[in-house]
C-alpha cells in the first residue's frame, strides 16, 4: 500500500475541489494582497510581477531556469542536441555523448533544467509538505516552458513516481505527485497516481554508484488495479530528479511489462554531467 487511504482522504478531496471563486472571495483575496503583499514562493522576499500567474519574481524565475535552454531529448543531459521528438527519432541510438551505447527502458525525457543553484534548492524543499505550493509553482513553471514538448508527447496516463507509505508519512507529501498532478490538468491527461505503487522501501540514491542505484530500485515498483489499464497506451512519468536513469528505467520496465508501448519521462531536474559540475558551479 504506497499511502494510507485515511491519509489520503483530506488532502486529495482538496486538490481535486475545483470550485469557482466568488466575487466577494475575489476582492477578499485583493483587500488582503493589498495590506499583505505576496513575496515570491521561492525567495520569500521580492514580489511577483503584477497580475503574474506564477508566484515567482523574475529573479528567481531566471535563476530557476538555469541550464534550460539545450538537451538530449534521451536522456535530457544538457547541451545533448534538439529536444524534440523529430530530433529524438533521428537520434534514437545516438543519444548524446553522457548516453551514447546505454539501453534505457524509456523512450524519451522532457526536463526543465539542471539540478543545480535555485533549482536544487527548490526540489530539496519541495520535499516537505510546508513547500507544495513552490512545488505547484515550479510544476507550472515547468508547463510554461515545455508545453509543447509535453503536448505533443500526445500521452495516455500520467503517472507520478510513488513514494514508500513510511517515507509519505514522514514528509506529508510527494513532490512527484504535485507536479505530476498539474502537469495531468495542463495536458489533459488521466492522473493515474494510485496505479503505481512502491512495495518496498528502498535507500536513498544520492551517493550511490549507477550499479548500486539500478540494485536499489530493482523489484521496488509494481502496478496495481486493472490487469490491462496501461496496455497499449502511452504513459508520462514524472519524478523530481533524473540522475543516472536508474528509477525512470525501473519504473518503464514495470509499465511496459504491464503493456504500455510507450514510456516518456517528466523531470523537474537533470543533475549536470560529473565532468561538468565543477564548470557549471
Amino acid at each position: 500500500m504506497n499511502v494510507p487511504l485515511l491519509a489520503t482522504i483530506p488532502w486529495r478531496a482538496a486538490r481535486q475541489a475545483r470550485l469557482a471563486p466568488s466575487r466577494a472571495a475575489v476582492l477578499g483575496r485583493q483587500f488582503v494582497d493589498l495590506l499583505f503583499p505576496p513575496r515570491c514562493l521561492l525567495c520569500e522576499v521580492a514580489e511577483p510581477p503584477a497580475g503574474a500567474v506564477l508566484m515567482l519574481c523574475d529573479d528567481c524565475r531566471r535563476q530557476l531556469l538555469q541550464g534550460a535552454d539545450n538537451y538530449c531529448a534521451r536522456c535530457g543531459a544538457a547541451g545533448g542536441g534538439a529536444s524534440s521528438i523529430a530530433a529524438k527519432v533521428s537520434a534514437r541510438d545516438a543519444g548524446c555523448v553522457e548516453c551514447r551505447g546505454r539501453r534505457f527502458r524509456f523512450d524519451h525525457v522532457v526536463r526543465l533544467a539542471s539540478y543545480e543553484g535555485a533549482l536544487r534548492d527548490a526540489v530539496l524543499r519541495m520535499k516537505h509538505a510546508r513547500d507544495e505550493p513552490l512545488a505547484a509553482a515550479v510544476a507550472d513553471l515547468f508547463w510554461y516552458e515545455r508545453a509543447a514538448d509535453l503536448t505533443t508527447l500526445a500521452v495516455d496516463y500520467v503517472v507520478p513516481v510513488p513514494l514508500h507509505w513510511w517515507r509519505w508519512l514522514r514528509r506529508g507529501t510527494n513532490s512527484p505527485q504535485v507536479v505530476g498532478a498539474r502537469l495531468a490538468r495542463r495536458m489533459q491527461a488521466p492522473l493515474a497516481d494510485e496505479s503505481l505503487v512502491r512495495v518496498r522501501g528502498t535507500n536513498p540514491q544520492g551517493g550511490l554508484a549507477a550499479v548500486r542505484r539500478r540494485q536499489n530500485v530493482r523489484g521496488a515498483f509494481a502496478v496495481r488495479g486493472p490487469a490491462d489499464e496501461f496496455r497499449g497506451r502511452r504513459v508520462l512519468v514524472v519524478d523530481d530528479v533524473l540522475t543516472s536513469g536508474a528509477t525512470a528505467d525501473e519504473v518503464a520496465r514495470v509499465l511496459k511489462r504491464a503493456g504500455a508501448s510507450w514510456v516518456a519521462v517528466a523531470a523537474v531536474a537533470r543533475t549536470p554531467a560529473p565532468h561538468l559540475i565543477g564548470a557549471a558551479r
